[in-house]
């Protein structure tokens, strides 16, 4: 998500689209569609505009070539209107294993003109229980991230920081983890031993560097293999290593595992690393890892309990200054000046987090914590100091109809009131009489309002807190509700009538005086309909055919449900609403497979003995059963 300076919104997508959002006039337009390989967690993965875009046009992607080797690809286009794919100049290069994980890829650019890339492990992580995975047996080197994250001659699992040049070159500049020239490195290295560093973000004033790393899967700790699934916010405030994959969190180390015996031997030393792998290419003793910033897991957080439970996903925002935005009214306030914004992808949160004067954690605060978010992946301040919000939509790998591009303006001083309409009615035969009722309307200053209603026309027809009006017409009517504080600000809200068709009435009849059901037995019934245009059953003016009953056992006790044919009922139940509320749909679907498989095919697989295990299952985690893909735990 990049912000255009002439007022536009820049934003890519995996699968290859380059999307501009006109703000002035509200018009999307797909401006490319690059060739690119989507395989396991591939694609168009990252993109950042120049410092000097405005005068040089250039535009820095980060994507996975369609054709040839198996590589991630940074490269430099000119951007006019779309990105001039003919004008590419490619920087760098890093090897990729298509089918698997961990591919990283954000971009963004220091203070300094420095530009930033970060790159994941490019290791598969279903081999090693949610642990370090660090398999060293011959042929599984995949499986092992000694090679890529703590290989000091290996640009994966790292974040690298370049000096692009004018030619489509690179130079290396000072303060890089490894000088140039030293032997079995790579002078890129700026942060090393990272898992799957997704979003990255620099300080604009300080040059400090903050990513979110995504974490293992493990659902506990284990006194033989090490720590639970963390995930990380980090501070770099110079070159280092972070540890991956011995050591998480706040230097919680690993154990050194014989995956071909299946024993743990000893824990690595986060103050003397060695990478003894025999896939690794680069140094073996290895710089001290450095402890996270912020880390926690699955369950409730001792060190930070204000991040929650449940999925994990943690991403690195701006830190906003006010001097550097132009001066609005509606732009981010002083108040925010030196704090980094700190979001998670799958618990849906944003938070701001404040420093100390020595740049440490001093506390967090959450960010409209009454707004829901779908999933944040990107956020970016426009030039007015407003924050953009990029949204994923609520499934993994989907084309998501929740997935959305929001504004977030600062008010200050008084705030619109708020307008709020409920009926007695939303639909009936004419003349239809709604009672209407603006009594949940409320000004966030306790100012008085005033109400203005408009029911079937464009002129106001009644300012009373509570109206009553008769549509006499059938049609759809959008009635409208304005709201007015005695300070000039007002809202409307929109309410929609449906006159012409009053809804049928439905009875059910037990012709039993006994009302409880065992096994086997029968219950006599009958229906009867009742509509008002279209007659009775027991006239014979209603089909039976037009007639939907359902039998349904509820635990809670017994019921029956019926409805008009076209208007199926949906029912609820406890253990719908807690998934609701979780995480499950971000990888399950009723009927589709998303990441992991459909609820109905995992109903097929299994029976009612089966209950015990899948709850531990669901618990716990784990993958192998419907493929790699794995299911993080739930704890809690």
């Amino acid at each position: 998500l990049e912000y255009l300076p002439n007022d536009k919104i820049l934003f890519i997508e995996r699968i290859g689209t380059v999307i501009v959002y006109d703000l002035s006039t509200g018009e999307m337009t797909t401006v490319n569609k690059l060739d690119v390989e989507t395989k396991g967690e591939n694609g168009l993965l990252g993109m950042a505009l120049d410092p000097n875009f405005e005068t040089n046009k250039w535009i820095y992607i980060y994507y996975s070539p369609l054709e040839g080797e198996s590589i991630q690809q940074l490269s430099r286009f000119e951007f006019t209107d779309k990105i001039n794919l003919e004008t590419e100049k490619v920087l760098l290069t890093i090897p990729n294993v298509r089918d698997c994980c961990h591919s990283g890829g954000s971009i963004e650019f220091g203070p300094d003109g420095l530009l930033y890339l970060s790159a994941g492990d490019d290791t598969n992580p279903f081999g090693s229980s949610g642990y370090s995975p660090s398999d060293e047996v011959e042929g599984r080197k995949v499986w092992d991230a000694q090679k890529s994250a703590a290989n000091t001659n290996d640009l994966r699992g790292k974040i690298i920081r370049i000096k692009p040049e004018a030619d489509g070159t690179y130079s290396i500049p000072e303060g890089n983890l490894f000088p140039v020239g030293t032997e079995k490195t790579r002078p890129e290295i700026y942060t090393m031993g990272l898992r799957n560093p997704f979003r990255i973000s620099i300080d604009q004033k300080t040059g400090f560097l903050y990513w979110g790393d995504v974490g293992p899967d493990a659902g506990k700790d284990n006194p033989k293999r090490g720590p639970k699934g963390l995930d990380e916010l980090n501070q770099a405030r110079h070159a280092g290593n972070w540890g991956w994959p011995y050591t998480r969190g706040d230097n919680k180390p690993y154990f050194k595992y014989d995956f071909e015996k299946g024993e743990s031997l000893y824990p690595f030393d986060p103050n003397n690393l060695k990478n003894t792998s025999p896939n690794n290419t680069g140094l073996e003793q290895l710089p001290p890892a450095q402890k996270s910033f912020i880390w926690y897991s699955y369950d409730k957080s001792e060190e930070f309990p204000w991040v929650g439970t449940g999925g994990k996903n943690p991403m690195a925002g701006p830190v906003f200054y006010s001097d550097m935005y132009t001066v609005n009214e509606k732009g981010f306030p002083d108040y925010f000046n030196g704090k980094l914004f700190f979001y998670d992808w799958i618990r849906d949160w944003i938070y701001v987090i404040t420093f100390d004067e020595n740049h440490n954690f001093k506390k967090a605060e959450p960010f409209m914590p009454n707004s829901r978010f779908n999933n944040p992946t990107d956020m970016v301040f426009g030039k007015n100091g407003e924050l953009y919000i990029l949204e994923y939509g609520e499934k993994w790998v989907a084309k998501n109809l929740d997935a959305r591009l929001n504004k977030i303006e600062y008010i200050r001083g008084n705030r619109a009131p708020i307008a709020r309409i409920e009926s007695d009615k939303i639909v009936g035969a004419v003349p239809l009489t709604v009672s209407f009722s603006a009594e949940g309307s409320e000004d966030l200053e306790k100012d008085p309002i005033s109400y203005e209603w408009m029911f079937d026309s464009q002129q106001v027809q009644s300012t009373e807190e509570n109206a009553s009006f008769t549509f006499n017409k059938p049609g759809v009517y959008k009635v409208k509700l304005t709201v007015n504080d005695n300070k000039g600000e007002s809202t409307s809200s929109l309410h929609e009538i449906i006159a012409g068709n009053a809804p049928p009435t439905v009875k059910i009849n037990v012709e039993s005086d006994k009302l409880n059901y065992s096994k086997n037995s029968k219950i006599k019934y009958t229906v009867v309909v009742d509509d008002k245009e279209d007659g009775s059953s027991e006239a014979g003016d209603i089909n039976a055919k037009d007639v939907k009953v359902t039998l349904t056992y509820l635990p809670e006790g017994k019921d029956f449900i019926i409805e008009k044919k076209g208007h199926q009922p949906t029912l609820d139940s406890k253990g719908k609403t807690l998934m609701e509320g979780s995480d499950c749909k971000a990888c399950h679907a009723i009927n589709e497979k998303i990441s992991g498989p459909s609820l109905m095919d995992i109903s097929k697989k299994y029976s009612p003995k089966d209950t015990d295990y899948l709850i531990a299952k669901v618990i716990s985690g784990g993958s192998g059963v419907w493929g790699e893909a794995p299911m993080a735990a739930h704890p809690t």
